[in-house]
Formats: C-alpha cells, structure tokens, sequence
C-alpha cells in the first residue's frame, strides 16, 4: 500500500512476458524525454529501450490491479555498482510509490551484492537524486532500541 495513499499497489520484479503492460505504462507517460532523455520521445525508441533495459538489467515493477503504474531500474555501471532509475505514471506521482520503489531496488540491489549505488536526475523532476551516490551496506542499518 502507499506510503501517502490507501490506494492498493505491489513492488515486484518484472515478470517475463509483461513486457506489453510496461510498454502500455509508456505509451502516455509525460514528460517524455523529461529525465536525462528518458523515456524517449517517440513509441518506437521507447519500444527499443525497454527490450534493452529488461533484457539486461533488474526491473522491478509497481502495479495496481493489472495496470503497471512504475518502473525502476538497476543498470550495471561498473563493478558491484549500479545506477538507479525510478519513472512513475505521473496519474500516480505524489503518492509515495517512488520512494517505495527506490527502496525496494536499494533492497534489490544489496540482495544482488551491490556496494554502491547511484542515480541522476534533472532539475524539472525535483526529488530525484541528481547524481549522489549511495554506498549500500552489507546489512541494513539498524536504530538503537529504547
């Protein structure tokens, strides 16, 4: 469920054969091309990127009912390293489900043996990282009890 909503959704990895639904996901998002390029601008470009990002890299996937409404994306940039890539339905931004699926590829990422991760963003979007890098520890941190 999301953070800021009662409205119902699940994080889980992107299941082979769904690539029709993400594309579906695509087709009206705004602002094409908003975020360092991406998605791209046109239908065809935005069917090429997304045969290769889901065919090399971990996709996790945000859906309500049978609709994908997010997508985040682990892309390998170097040695137990990866970059992170978070793109909600903007029907759904505001909600808290960016930073559920942020923290869900974090998890992601330390259960596939990443120590660093990072991502980039562009001004107009706001609350993306613009480029920090985020070192992944071995566990969880844990707050100290009362």
């Amino acid at each position: 469920m999301g953070a800021r909503s009662q409205t119902p959704f699940t994080i889980r990895p992107l299941a082979p054969g769904y690539a029709g639904a993400l594309e579906a996901m695509y087709e009206d998002f705004e602002p094409r091309g908003g975020s360092l390029g991406l998605p791209p601008a046109s239908r065809e470009k935005t069917r090429q990127w997304l045969s290769h990002v889901t065919a090399r890299w971990h996709n996790l996937v945000a859906e309500q009912g049978a609709r994908l409404i997010g997508h985040a994306i682990l892309a390998d940039s170097g040695p137990r390293e990866a970059e992170l890539a978070v793109f909600v339905h903007q029907r759904y931004r505001g909600r808290g489900l960016g930073t559920l699926l942020a923290q869900a590829a974090v998890a992601l990422a330390r259960q596939k043996g990443y120590r660093r991760l990072w991502a980039a963003g562009s001004p107009q979007r706001g609350r993306s990282a613009h480029g920090a890098p985020v070192r992944i520890p071995a566990s969880p941190r844990r707050r100290p009890g009362p």
